[in-house]
């Protein structure tokens, strides 16, 4: 008894002191191990993959289960209004939101997407973003860089600005070494979040993707067509959280917001969604609007459309010319007798060029 009492405090100790010991026929063997939370750490994260991939070859997905319950839920109205985001940037960027590639990567299972700092200082965090499809081994990553500064129309008091910069409606933006992890969080979200669904999108489906933006276009817009006035008020509300005044609403439609087709409601659904993810800001989206608005016509593409109504005129030209222009023995004159310009298309003598294209 007192033997066992002796190896079980020893055992403690040893414990406590990061001594293993070993006892055979030869002996006993005692050696220190000094691990780290380094390794700790190392340990646990390669367990974790290790069960990932063993529960993923003991339970596959089943593709056509998944494309059911995915399709199902895009048939829900309100998922389907937030699963898609319009990006103000040239002729504007639709696709799936980060809130599609979660509930599809859910409904697939299987997906490891994980977001990791690799390096963090006083001026910049780097985070790697990683999706890995535990079934075929297949996996895609994006390294983000937050650089710790945060950006104020007003001077805050008692710091000091490291830059000044004008923003889109050419009014002062300071900017500030950032202090605190909080005043960088929203920044560092929106980051992560959009590398996770580029990460998420190359791991589903493209055809189910396409199929299940189709439901929800069509969802949207029965929804909307059903009951206008609700689908108003619920992009009117939506928008109240990001501090976007109806008001605001009406610059960026043109008109007053009461006369919105379901066409615009679902414009603006798609905008609120980029928005609230940090793909863009309310200002650039409403700046892009007006700039595209009011952007007047090319002098090239005035040029074309002017040179296409020349060619059509003189086309009809032609054949009126050909069925009216009769020989002495009654035989029609050959088209050939009247000559067209080649730049514009134009009548013109022979041998000659019109006065816009010579």
């Amino acid at each position: 008894m007192s033997n066992v009492k002796e190896v079980s405090a020893l055992a403690v100790r040893e414990a406590a002191s990061g001594v293993q010991s070993r006892e055979d026929f030869g002996g006993r063997q005692i050696a220190r191990q000094a691990e780290t939370a380094t390794q700790a750490q190392a340990a646990a994260a390669t367990a974790a993959i290790q069960a990932g991939y063993i529960m993923a070859m003991q339970h596959p997905r089943h593709m056509d289960n998944v494309r059911q319950r995915l399709m199902w839920q895009c048939k829900s109205p309100a998922f389907a209004e937030v699963a898609k985001y319009h990006k103000p940037v040239g002729k504007g960027v639709v696709g799936p939101s980060i809130r599609f590639v979660e509930a599809a990567l859910r409904h697939m299972g299987n997906v490891k997407l994980a977001a990791q700092v690799v390096y963090d200082d006083a001026e910049k965090r780097i985070i790697q973003v990683t999706a890995v499809d535990l079934e075929t081994n297949y996996a895609d990553e994006q390294t983000i860089v937050i650089q710790k500064v945060i950006a104020r129309s007003w001077k805050l008091a008692g710091r000091q600005p490291i830059a000044e910069r004008l923003n889109s409606h050419g009014k002062p933006l300071y900017i500030y070494r950032a202090q605190s992890d909080d005043e960088i969080a929203d920044q560092v979200s929106a980051a992560v979040s959009k590398a996770k669904r580029q990460c998420g999108l190359r791991i589903i489906p493209g055809e189910l993707t396409a199929e299940c933006m189709t439901i929800v276009d069509q969802v949207v817009k029965n929804s909307a067509a059903e009951d206008p006035d609700a689908g108003r008020r619920k992009v009117l509300d939506a928008f109240a959280t990001l501090n976007v005044l109806p008001s605001e609403l009406e610059k960026w439609l043109g008109h007053d917001v009461a006369q919105a087709s379901p066409a615009e409601i679902e414009e603006l659904r798609a905008v609120y969604n980029a928005v609230s993810e940090g793909e863009a800001s309310w200002a650039d989206a409403l700046a892009h609007r007006l700039a595209e608005r009011e952007e007047p016509e090319t002098p090239s593409a005035n040029m074309a459309e002017r040179i296409k109504k020349r060619r059509k005129k003189s086309k009809r030209k032609k054949v009126k010319q050909t069925e009216s222009a009769q020989n002495p023995q009654g035989e029609p004159a050959s088209p050939a007798e009247v000559e067209f310009c080649e730049g514009c298309g134009c009548p013109i003598d022979s041998g000659e060029r019109c006065a816009a294209c010579a």
